[in-house]
């Protein structure tokens, strides 16, 4: 069985040993596709091409369309950067009334035989 670790981007301390707290297996693997997804073109230096292009989507019109691109690039970016998963199910589901995307992403870790599943909600700030 694979152990996967990771930083907790909170960065809080541990109370005993000072250090900064790490993820572990599950948490990390959601904490990775969820900056994945969340990360905009140039905000990783030296890495140009690593980017989800889903914030210009929140500013479209809501449409099945829009849902359809929303989705495409959420499984371009897993399968092309998190090599921990097996990308199973990507489903987004537009409110129109509220204004915002939910975004469910099923997906079970390599030598794991649990679907797990990571829950979003995409909406725009401004």
């Amino acid at each position: 069985m694979s152990k996967y670790t990771d930083l907790d981007f909170n960065f809080f301390r541990h109370p005993s040993s000072g250090d900064i707290i790490l993820k572990h297996n599950e948490e990390a693997i959601r904490n990775s596709l969820r900056n994945l997804i969340m990360t905009s073109k140039y905000e990783r230096p030296f890495r140009d091409n690593l980017y989800c292009n889903i914030r210009r989507c929140l500013f479209e019109p809501i449409t099945p369309m829009t849902a359809y691109i929303i989705r495409q690039e959420i499984i371009d970016i897993v399968k092309q950067y998190e090599p921990r998963i097996l990308l199973q199910k990507v489903a987004v589901v537009s409110d129109s009334d509220r204004n915002f995307y939910s975004v469910s992403i099923y997906y079970r870790a390599i030598n794991q035989p649990d679907t797990q599943r990571v829950s979003l909600q995409l909406e725009r700030l401004r």
